[in-house]
């Protein structure tokens, strides 16, 4: 597993991340990256071996979910 906390970050939050990441390597869910964003910024990464940075992941049925998500907003 990697992660990486960008910003400036108040202890607790940091370690409820630590507590997150830690509860999905237990729980062995199937979640290869996970990223959080605040304000449009990246402030937190994760990556589950062998899955990495800047390595583009195929996304089959995320891409039809987000998009039927859009069309209901749009509407």
């Amino acid at each position: 597993m990697t992660s990486e906390v960008y910003m400036d970050q108040p202890e607790i939050l940091t370690q409820a991340l630590s507590k997150f990441y830690e509860e999905l390597e237990r729980s062995n869910l199937p979640v290869n990256t996970f990223m959080l964003l605040r304000k449009g910024e990246v402030i937190t990464e994760f990556y589950r071996q062998p899955y990495r940075k800047n390595v583009p992941q195929i996304l089959f049925s995320l891409s039809k979910s987000f998009t039927s998500i859009a069309a209901g907003i749009l509407n």
